[in-house]
């Protein structure tokens, strides 16, 4: 499958036609894509619209949805986790969530599997002053890291994706890997759980956003053959 990730709104100031060509564009190089910076009220029917009607949608309504071709997955399982929230904080317009959907391969006999999406506090990295931002985004990762574990405890594969804001995010969790990514926006997977995953390629995209799209090509089987 082919999975990708991408922060492509440039809130307030990007216009609703570079969204959607960034939503598009992320469509045509994946089969499912995690955005981050939704704005549920001006950008979910005009991207599913676009997109048209081999697309669907979870985690619409939040600022993190994951968009996935229904002809390639059978959605299993939704789950929204809101964070606490310090609402003094600067560039903090709403509480944050985590987001996590199970998805089932159609037409293959592969275990179903997680993914992740988030969008972590901006700032937390940019120097000494902002003590209080980073321990906002530390009270988001150990939040974070606790989501990717009630998955993992239950024999789930989870790739992770998101908009960290952290310039070397570490690994959430033993036995991971950070398959692509650049600065802040990434996506790793779990070495564990009862899907294998092997990497093929990967690649970054320019996008009408301030953040590139991050896209990558896994291939997916039962563990001990694939």
């Amino acid at each position: 499958m082919k999975i990708g990730c991408a922060n492509i709104k440039n809130f307030p100031d990007m216009s609703e036609k570079k969204v959607v060509a960034d939503a598009k564009q992320m469509a045509e190089l994946t089969d499912i894509w995690g955005m981050q910076e939704n704005n549920p009220e001006e950008d979910d029917e005009p991207i599913s619209k676009a997109l048209g009607e081999d697309w669907d949608k979870v985690h619409g309504g939040t600022d993190i949805p994951i968009f996935f071709r229904k002809d390639v997955f059978r959605l299993v399982g939704a789950r929204v986790h809101l964070m606490p929230f310090e609402p003094v904080l600067p560039l903090t317009p709403r509480p944050r969530n985590i987001v996590g959907a199970t998805f089932k391969l159609r037409g293959r006999d592969v275990p179903a599997f997680v993914i992740i999406n988030s969008h972590f506090i901006a700032g937390a990295y940019n120097g000494p002053k902002e003590a209080k931002r980073k321990k906002q985004w530390d009270i988001e990762w150990a939040h974070h890291t606790q989501f990717i574990g009630q998955y993992r405890r239950k024999g789930y594969t989870v790739f992770v994706m998101g908009d960290f804001n952290h310039p070397r995010p570490p690994k959430p969790t033993p036995n991971f890997t950070w398959l692509v990514g650049e600065r802040l926006d990434r996506i790793g997977v779990t070495n564990t759980g009862d899907v294998v995953v092997e990497e093929m390629d990967d690649g970054v995209v320019a996008l009408n956003s301030d953040h590139n799209g991050q896209w990558t090509r896994v291939l997916l089987g039962k563990r001990g053959r694939i």
